[in-house]
């Protein structure tokens, strides 16, 4: 029992010592501002934590990051193993986003962030410029902008303006992170001559592309961190 493995040595809380650790290794892989180049923290930021335990630890470092504009889907916060706000936690469905994007609506929010339960994966959804379509419901492709790849999630705000959501999956979002990191690291002259990245078979082909236009290797593994 757990009184037996305290005494014994063999339960031990984690404390926020470790947290700190791990939160400042995460600073430290920012890459523009080092380089002391003005980045926009005045954005307005909607975060979902989907009842899980991203809530603490990414409100922590967007606020030590500068982020000041950043409003949480307050029923979303509490821990809750039903996860009764969502027919599914996978912060990929556009589904998972109806209550942050109610709140992205009221906000005025840019972006849209959802984490799953345990914290590993992120969903992202940008704000589109205004939407004029005019047969929507509350999940709807907007026939403008009709992309089976790229879903869109079209809603009405206070002004009762039609505002469209992108959510990306997560190829699209590795794909966007993937260009940043070379094209900066590229323009601070950081890009090593041997540089190269590591993907999977079952992720998108367009990283190969990416790298290959800034003159970085790709190799391609079985799934799974072991074959890293």
């Amino acid at each position: 029992d757990r009184p037996a493995a305290v005494q014994k040595g063999l339960f031990n809380i984690i404390g926020p010592e470790v947290d700190e650790v791990y939160l400042r290794k995460v600073k430290e892989l920012a890459i523009r501002d080092k380089d002391r180049v003005e980045i926009d923290k005045n954005i307005k930021i909607v975060y979902t934590p989907l009842h899980g335990a991203g809530n603490i630890p990414i409100r922590k470092i967007l606020k030590e990051r500068g982020f000041t504009n950043v409003f949480v889907v307050e029923e979303q916060v509490q821990p809750d193993p039903d996860f009764s706000t969502v027919e599914s936690p996978n912060p990929e469905y556009p589904a998972a986003f109806e209550l942050a994007i109610k709140l992205g609506l009221k906000v005025n929010a840019e972006i849209l962030i959802a984490t799953d339960p345990d914290s590993d994966r992120i969903g992202l959804a940008v704000r589109n410029p205004i939407c004029n379509c005019e047969d929507y419901n509350f999940f709807c492709h907007c026939e403008e902008r009709s992309d089976e790849a790229i879903p869109s999630v079209i809603a009405r705000n206070d002004n009762d303006e039609a505002i469209s959501y992108t959510v990306l999956n997560g190829n699209q979002v590795g794909i966007l992170l993937l260009h940043y990191i070379l094209s900066n690291k590229k323009e601070l002259n950081q890009l090593p001559p041997n540089g190269f990245i590591v993907k999977t078979v079952v992720t998108s082909d367009m990283s190969r592309v990416i790298a290959d236009s800034f003159g970085v290797d790709t190799y391609e593994t079985l799934t799974g961190f072991k074959f890293i």
